[in-house]
């Protein structure tokens, strides 16, 4: 609910903008206005300006909130994974993970998960808000604009993948280079030894060539 209403207050901005700058161009271009055109467009000025002070105010007190909720679950999964540990230390020695790991590791990340699954769940909500408010302006030609904004943040998600995967290629050929100089640190006595320096080192370059390839592709 918090995060609706913060959403629907800065709807209200540009909404306000929007007379406020009619307004404005009518005084700038010195059109005669009446006396409710001017009463209107000094209300809206002077809502727009109560809205940002009230939204200053309202979005520090959701952020506090937020930070205080986040501040709980954490100290709830914190909790929840000290008494297991504790209470089932037969487990802890057969090989699950020390107490510190899951701690400093995996109790952030599980929360990042809910706060993501709670703005999935009110997406939907603001989407549809949003689209309505512009609905009221530009009537049916949010349609096209929907679909361009849709189009584009297809290509984005699919750029984003392949960059994903490309990415994930050069760092295993990152670790294949470096596991290769690693070997030849390990036995350079060995090498020298028997003079197997240069196909090694052919070797390396040539991991180093692929991963300089998949970089570029990148």
């Amino acid at each position: 609910a918090l995060k609706v209403s913060q959403h629907l207050l800065g709807l209200l901005s540009p909404l306000l903008m929007a007379h406020v700058l009619v307004f404005q161009e009518a005084q700038n271009t010195e059109t005669q206005l009446g006396q409710s055109e001017v009463a209107w467009g000094v209300n809206c000025v002077f809502a727009l300006l109560a809205l940002g002070l009230f939204q200053m105010v309202w979005n520090s007190q959701v952020q506090f909130y937020s930070h205080r909720v986040n501040l709980r679950i954490q100290s709830a999964l914190r909790g929840t994974v000290l008494w297991h540990c504790v209470t089932n230390r037969q487990e802890q020695q057969k090989g699950t993970p020390q107490v510190y790991n899951v701690l400093s590791f995996d109790v952030g990340p599980n929360i990042d998960i809910i706060f993501v699954v709670l703005d999935v769940w009110i997406f939907p909500i603001n989407l549809t808000v949003t689209l309505l408010a512009i609905f009221t302006q530009v009537k049916w030609a949010v349609v096209p604009g929907f679909i361009t904004v849709l189009l584009f943040e297809f290509v984005n998600g699919l750029l984003l993948y392949m960059d994903g995967r490309y990415r994930d290629h050069v760092y295993m050929q990152k670790d294949v280079r470096l596991g290769l100089c690693a070997e030849s640190f390990t036995h350079i006595r060995t090498l020298q030894m028997l003079d197997w320096t240069k196909p090694f080192e052919k070797q390396i370059l040539d991991a180093r060539a692929t991963e300089l390839g998949r970089q570029s592709v990148r």
